[in-house]
């Protein structure tokens, strides 16, 4: 790299020494980040699996349950059971899709962030003046 590259604003000079110095730090920071992220998505896809099979049995259970109404009093009264059971299982199901999928992003960016911050162009451009 030449000289007058390395002094130019935005240049890749800018940044390389704490790059270079701090790469191996980095690239395991990234490694681990991308690890505690894939264990988190496992979780949640078995969350969701899980919750979709039990919704499939109770579904299932309801319609065996309409089945054997003998008015329309009793079928009104399952549907009405089913559909509140329903909604409050896919409520709390929502809030725990959500908690999972922040904690997820919170695992996958922390240690790149802290990594980041460690080893930052901006530290290089203090250095400098």
């Amino acid at each position: 790299m030449s000289e007058a590259s390395k002094n130019r604003p935005g240049a890749s000079g800018i940044g390389l020494p704490s790059f270079a110095a701090g790469n191996g730090a980095f690239v395991e920071a990234v490694t681990q980040a991308s690890q505690n992220y894939m264990q988190r998505v496992a979780a949640l896809n078995e969350e969701i699996l899980g919750f979709a099979a039990q919704r499939m049995q109770k579904n299932s259970e309801a319609g065996e349950s309409l089945m054997k109404c003998k008015d329309l009093s009793d079928a009104l009264r399952i549907q009405q059971e089913w559909l509140r059971t329903m909604t409050e299982q896919y409520m709390q199901e929502a809030s725990r899709i959500v908690e999972m999928t922040t904690k997820a992003a919170m695992a996958g960016f922390s240690p790149v962030a802290e990594a980041g911050s460690a080893v930052s162009p901006a530290n290089d451009l203090k250095k400098a003046s």
